[in-house]
């Protein structure tokens, strides 16, 4: 069985609450098998009202 199977509903709701990187991990894994390149996320929170910043742009700049 798989493992997210086996992991209890309410951890699995609790984690993406949480917005933790597992969330999403799967889903990068596959887009970077489909376009055959590195995939580079960036978010900002979901709790608190937060907005991109020239800074935020020159850091994603940095890393491509």
């Amino acid at each position: 069985m798989a493992e997210k199977e086996l992991e209890p509903v309410i951890q699995q709701v609790m984690t993406e609450q949480n917005q933790s990187h597992e969330t999403r991990k799967r889903l990068f894994v596959e887009l970077e098998k489909e376009l055959k390149r590195p995939v580079v996320s960036f978010f900002t929170s979901f709790r608190f009202p937060v907005t991109i910043e020239d800074t935020d742009a020159d850091m994603l700049e940095g890393v491509l």
